[in-house]
């Protein structure tokens, strides 16, 4: 048991071997003298292991790194954490670890409470090739809030790193990289990450950046925040071959992005559903929200009570190729895109579910309020558009090119004439759109 207060440099290392195999532990804390950092470990020899626990507490700057190995055993392997802050007005790190030549397991909880910046990384590699995985958590600029997380990495036949971390009322200004970085990869990475009540603005990348590579799994959900004037994307995430859960963005706001406000790139993987309320995205250079999926699958894309307004390209932009095995419906409810290009713009050469429209406004599209097409041996399913608003679009208010009916009875079309679409300058609709009756008054709008 060691107790270390008072102290600018810490270092502490921890051995154990027999019979040609080992386990070893180093620690290095460069901490302001108001922090305190305490441990225990322990040793069995017989059964080579080691456990070890370590508490760090107190106020100010702090740098945490600790470092973990094993060998003899036949698949050697390294891991590593690190914890960094500056300013910080409370810290509370708690880890615990148990170790073995061929195996880590190890569990960290940590909370930093007014901090200035904070980066949280983690990795492992075990074998020859020292194939591993890496996640890290970084915040660049003024951070004047609260990060809280706990990182959990074990280590045994593959290297496996799980993230399940919350960011809460935190700043995080003009980041030279992401604003926040999240990368699961190999069958035993596991992410899990939360943003809640943050600002993330002026980030040279993406605001939030989410891998997901060779059979690893991630999530994401974003509450309450706000992402401004990110170099690429407001919210990026790519999943190449690994599984990704769901991603929701809820009573936040995207604004000013280099390319999309949200964009889901899948190659390969398998993801869950994309679900956008009570949010603004706008002024986007590209698209305010734009999925991909190829040669894998994707759930659900559901937008309700929320608003897509001033994007260069498209409000809401769908692509599967032929390579896509499934991707789940599509809904749009209670909500407003105006601005765009294309308002929405669905193409479709793989197997797509359902295309709802309800109670929402789709206007001043630069080109088509919707756009949707199935080409090739693509399948398709309902298309409608029930109880909105769809006028103002410079060419049709819906071209469908989907080769089977769109259901768009009991719309407003603008208020020309008697409200038929293409009478007195009235939205027109193209291609096998079914859209009497119609409504002669508009519907609400959501600003």
């Amino acid at each position: 048991m060691i107790s270390i207060q008072g102290v600018l440099a810490i270092d502490i290392s921890f051995s154990a071997s027999n019979g040609g195999q080992s386990v070893s532990i180093w620690d290095t804390y460069l901490v302001d003298d108001s922090v305190s950092v305490s441990g225990t470990s322990s040793a069995t020899f017989d059964n080579l292991g080691m456990t070890d626990s370590r508490n760090v507490f107190g106020s100010g700057d702090a740098y945490l790194r600790q470092r973990l190995q094993g060998s003899g055993g036949g698949d050697d392997w390294t891991a590593s954490h690190l914890l960094v802050t500056s300013g910080s007005s409370g810290i509370l790190d708690l880890s615990g670890v148990a170790l073995g030549p061929t195996a880590c397991d190890l569990a960290r909880s940590i909370n930093v409470y007014g901090t200035a910046s904070v980066m949280v990384e983690g990795d492992a590699a075990q074998g020859p090739d020292s194939s591993g995985v890496t996640v890290a958590l970084n915040g660049d600029g003024d951070a004047d809030g609260t990060y809280s997380g706990s990182l959990i990495m074990s280590t045994g036949h593959s290297a496996d790193v799980i993230l399940n971390s919350k960011i809460e009322g935190a700043v995080i200004k003009n980041s030279p990289n992401d604003g926040i970085f999240s990368e699961a990869q190999g069958s035993g990475a596991a992410n899990s990450i939360a943003v809640v009540d943050t600002t993330i603005q002026g980030a040279t990348s993406s605001g939030v950046h989410v891998n997901t590579l060779d059979g690893g799994t991630s999530s994401l959900s974003i509450d309450g925040s706000t992402i401004d004037s990110s170099g690429l994307n407001g919210v990026w995430v790519a999943n190449f071959g690994g599984t990704f859960g769901d991603l929701s963005v809820e009573n936040s706001a995207i604004k000013s992005s280099g390319m999309n406000g949200v964009m889901v790139f899948n190659i390969g993987g398998d993801s869950g559903g994309l679900s956008i309320d009570g949010s603004t995205i706008e002024n986007s250079l590209w698209n305010g929200v734009w999925v991909s999926t190829s040669g894998g699958t994707s759930g659900d894309l559901s937008i309700r009570d929320s608003a897509i307004k001033s994007s260069g390209m498209n409000g809401v932009s769908v692509s599967t190729p032929s390579s896509t095995t499934g991707f789940g419906d599509l809904s749009i409810e209670e909500s407003t895109i105006t601005g765009s290009t294309y308002g929405i713009y669905l193409s479709n050469y793989g197997a797509f579910g359902d295309l709802s429209i309800v109670g929402s406004t789709i206007k001043v599209s630069k080109i088509d309020g919707v756009y949707v097409s199935n080409g090739g041996s693509g399948t398709i399913g309902a298309l409608s558009a029930d109880l909105s608003n769809i006028y103002g679009n410079h060419r049709y208010g819906i071209n469908n090119s989907a080769g089977k009916t769109f259901n768009a009875e009991n719309n407003w079309w603008g208020p020309g004439g008697t409200g038929e679409p293409g009478a007195g300058g009235n939205n027109r609709a193209a291609v096998d759109v079914d859209f009497n009756p119609w409504s002669t008054t508009s519907f609400p709008e959501v600003p």
